[in-house]
């Protein structure tokens, strides 16, 4: 399993940048790679992403750590993709971590096979979308 992560600072308190990640739901109006999300009861989701040139879907439970510090999510099927957010303050806003484990089921599936590649998830780029979405909803300095 390939892991990626990666820091941004964001013009917004860390409670507002909390509650925009919290809601699993609306992850895809700032994360390109989450294509889909569907509750699926108990706290558990069904997410679409995408995996290369191909879709992936898998089960996560969403768990709020330490609000408003700390999110994580695991997977429960499917492609391998679990992650957490991290939010500390600073005196500009918000610093947000975002740490992600991915690996698409193909490859769980089959991993002896020759030519399989681990996709590189690229969180640098989520957390510049979550930057933009962000700063954009959220005035600076409220």
């Amino acid at each position: 399993m390939a892991r990626t992560e990666s820091t941004i600072r964001v013009g917004i308190p860390p409670e507002a940048a909390f509650e925009m990640w919290s809601d699993i739901r609306k992850l895809r109006e700032f994360l390109p790679g989450v294509l889909e999300v569907k509750n699926a009861g108990d706290n558990t989701y069904s997410v679409t992403l995408k995996a290369g040139d191909s879709k992936d879907t898998t089960r996560v439970a969403y768990s709020v750590i330490e609000k408003p510090r700390r999110l994580v999510w695991r997977s429960k099927g499917g492609a391998k993709w679990n992650g957490e957010v991290i939010f500390r303050p600073t005196t500009e806003g918000t610093e947000v971590r975002l740490i992600v484990d991915f690996e698409p089921s193909a490859l769980r599936e089959h991993p002896t096979e020759r030519g399989s590649v681990v996709p590189t998830w690229n969180v640098g780029a989520d957390l510049l979308a979550f930057q933009l979405y962000a700063e954009k909803a959220e005035p600076v300095g409220v």
